[in-house]
């Protein structure tokens, strides 16, 4: 069965979310089909494999997708803006953030710096 989630590289607690809802949404979807094999049996089956079908779509992209989208935003604005982790990842892919992220976040202006050669760097203790 395959199992795809979305990953937000300066979002983790997004990325878990999104994993998280995209494993429970294949639970829900697996007792779906188990529900359907068993509506031979007896037509009341097909309520539960409804409500699972439906729980198993709200989950993935309800909640997995849309939700995890909104939660990523915020989280990556924050974490960019205040932790030197995120703002060295996200200053390496978008080198030319590096002036407006110095001024906002003190801890990576702290622990880094452009060297001649316009990369970002650790700043060399003295």
């Amino acid at each position: 069965m395959v199992f795809v989630y979305r990953n937000y590289p300066y979002a983790p607690k997004a990325t878990a979310f999104s994993g998280f809802m995209s494993a429970f949404a294949v639970i829900a979807l697996v007792i779906a089909i188990a529900q359907v094999t068993m509506i031979g049996e007896s037509p009341l089956h097909i309520i539960p494999t409804i409500i699972c079908g439906a729980a198993a779509y709200f989950l993935y992209f309800e909640l997995g997708r849309k939700k995890a989208d909104k939660m990523a935003e915020k989280e990556t604005d924050i974490n960019i803006r205040t932790k030197a982790n995120y703002a060295l990842m996200y200053c390496r892919q978008n080198p030319e953030a590096y002036d407006q992220l110095i001024q906002e976040n003190a801890d990576f202006a702290a622990k880094y710096e452009k060297n001649e050669e316009g990369k970002i760097v650790k700043i060399k203790k003295k």
